[in-house]
């Protein structure tokens, strides 16, 4: 995991039929430097803040669930572009707790380095 803000410029490329995120640029000083990130490493998988609907039962009807923001993986090998950024930005999203809304203070990266 990675604190925000991440300090992280990613861009896509086409690796065979695919394409890939990559990291593109890395901010000197960045909690992305120090966590020791890389130009080149390969975006896999991140976090993202996910609205789930609430559990609907026979009752629902009297009180309707309430959906909740919960932190979860997302997948990021063959989506588009956009819908990973969008991922990675949605960590701006509270996610819900027992004791109330918290903020998301990192965000979970897979990178993968190519072999040199």
């Amino acid at each position: 995991t990675i604190d925000r803000p991440l300090g992280i410029v990613f861009e896509e490329r086409l690796n065979g039929v695919y394409t890939e995120i990559f990291v593109d640029e890395v901010l000197d000083g960045s909690n992305a430097s120090q966590a020791n990130v890389k130009v080149g490493d390969v975006l896999r998988i991140t976090t993202a803040v996910f609205n789930v609907p609430g559990v609907i039962d026979v009752t629902a009807w009297l009180n309707p669930p309430k959906s909740s923001n919960c932190k979860a993986f997302y997948v990021a090998d063959q989506k588009p572009f956009d819908k990973v950024m969008d991922a990675i930005k949605s960590h701006a999203v509270p996610v819900d707790t027992p004791d109330g809304p918290a903020e998301v203070e990192e965000v979970g990266l897979v990178l993968e380095r190519p072999k040199a």
